[in-house]
C-alpha cells in the first residue's frame, strides 16, 4: 500500500517538474533550477537581488503563495496535485509582475522629481 502511494507521489513530482518548465515561457526573468532528488522547486531570483526576501513576503501576503526564502532563490514545495502547481506558477507570474511594477513606478517618480528639481 505504501509503495503505491510513493509511486504516485514520485509521478506527481516528476510531472510538476515538467510543468515548471512552463515558467520559462510565462516568466523568463525567473527560472526553475533543475534538480534530481527533491520535492522542492528552486526558483532562481537573482534578478531581484537583494529583494528576494521581500518578494517572498509579498507573494505570501498579496497572492497567497508561500515561497521559502533563500539567498537569491525561492523554494516551492511541488509534492502536490498538478492543478495546484499550475495555480502556484500563475500566482508567481502575476506576483512577480506586480512586485516589479511597484519598483519601476517608484523609480519613475524619483526620476520625475529629480528632473523637476534640477536647476539649469
Amino acid at each position: 500500500e505504501g509503495k503505491d502511494w510513493l509511486k504516485d507521489l514520485n509521478h506527481s513530482i516528476s510531472a510538476n517538474k515538467k510543468t515548471a518548465t512552463d515558467l520559462k515561457t510565462q516568466l523568463p526573468e525567473l527560472h526553475a533550477v533543475e534538480s534530481q532528488a527533491t520535492y522542492l522547486l528552486w526558483i532562481d531570483c537573482h534578478v531581484l537581488h537583494p529583494f528576494v526576501d521581500q518578494f517572498c513576503d509579498y507573494l505570501h501576503k498579496e497572492h497567497g503563495l508561500l515561497v521559502s526564502k533563500g539567498s537569491a532563490d525561492g523554494k516551492i514545495n511541488i509534492a502536490c496535485p498538478n492543478a495546484l502547481m499550475r495555480t502556484g506558477l500563475k500566482r508567481l507570474s502575476k506576483g512577480y509582475r506586480a512586485f516589479t511594477k511597484q519598483f519601476s513606478d517608484a523609480v519613475e517618480r524619483i526620476e520625475t522629481f529629480e528632473a523637476g528639481s534640477a536647476v539649469y
